[in-house]
């Protein structure tokens, strides 16, 4: 399976409803195979909500598995690979998550956000304290981050050079972050030589207002679509493999790494304070 269309949805479920958003991403799902789609992304925290109180987030987090059981029917009966944020209980903490599903609603890879942003996250939920790791769907290899975790360097890069062709990134970028994203990631996708899709929510929920505008990005880091701040919406992607290695032989940032000369990164080291 050299090729895989990705099916992205710009959009938001119903904030504190799990049916009612199960209903919704069973619409999403059929329209998205219908379009000739292999994956499906939809932005962080999905199953949920993003903008509730953090109580209200904790009351609605489940353990992974039952996530993967509601949205694995959704995944089987569509024949879809399914990746989108939950709010995950685990051994009596809440977690800000990410679930790969594969076609035949299969866990394949559960993902905690291990670098929260802002009091918010930080009230609502646990970080995760894991390195990322990509999976095998198909011939692809694939990882997960979520949103602010694309904006450190380290993780994308820990990821490709496990192996990952492609970075999935469900999102909820808020105003007034919306240059952000348009600055680092095409650096991102370019500098692991990997591609990178980054789903969105929209609207307002709570004190958030969403800015849109998903990308997904090939690997010489060109964007490949580039969504509108407002409009709901699916697209579908078609990326190829091949693109990978080629990419990564005509800039070899992989393979010129001199680990010897990075050894302060694995340091605990103070940021510079300000002069």
């Amino acid at each position: 399976m050299n090729g895989l269309a990705l099916a992205l949805h710009q959009g938001r479920g119903v904030a504190g409803d799990i049916e009612a958003t199960l209903a919704r991403t069973q619409a999403i799902a059929q329209h998205a195979r219908e379009q000739g789609a292999d994956l499906l992304l939809l932005p962080e925290l999905w199953a949920s909500g993003y903008g509730l109180d953090p109580e209200r987030l904790r009351a609605l987090a489940r353990p992974a598995a039952a996530w993967a059981a509601d949205y694995g029917e959704i995944a089987r009966e569509h024949r879809i690979a399914l990746a989108l944020g939950c709010p995950e209980q685990a051994r009596d903490r809440p977690y800000n998550s990410a679930i790969l599903l594969d076609p035949d609603g299969r866990l394949r890879l559960l993902w905690r956000k291990s670098h929260l942003f802002g009091g918010f996250e930080h009230k609502a939920f646990r970080a995760g304290a894991d390195a990322p790791a990509p999976v095998a769907l198909g011939d692809w290899r694939i990882a997960l981050l979520i949103c602010y975790e694309v904006e450190f360097p380290e993780l994308v890069r820990i990821a490709a050079l496990k192996g990952a062709d492609l970075l999935l990134v469900p999102t909820a970028v808020m105003a007034p972050y919306a240059r952000i994203p348009a600055r680092l990631l095409p650096a991102r996708a370019l500098e692991n030589g990997l591609y990178l899709a980054y789903a969105n929510r929209i609207g307002s929920e709570g004190p958030f207002r969403f800015t849109g505008r998903s990308m997904v990005l090939d690997p010489e880091g060109t964007i490949r679509l580039k969504a509108g701040a407002r409009e709901e919406g699916l697209w579908v992607v078609r990326m190829e493999r091949t693109q990978v290695a080629a990419a990564r032989a005509r800039n070899p940032y992989l393979a010129d790494r001199r680990p010897g000369l990075y050894r302060d990164l694995s340091r605990a080291m103070a940021p510079p304070r300000e002069r």
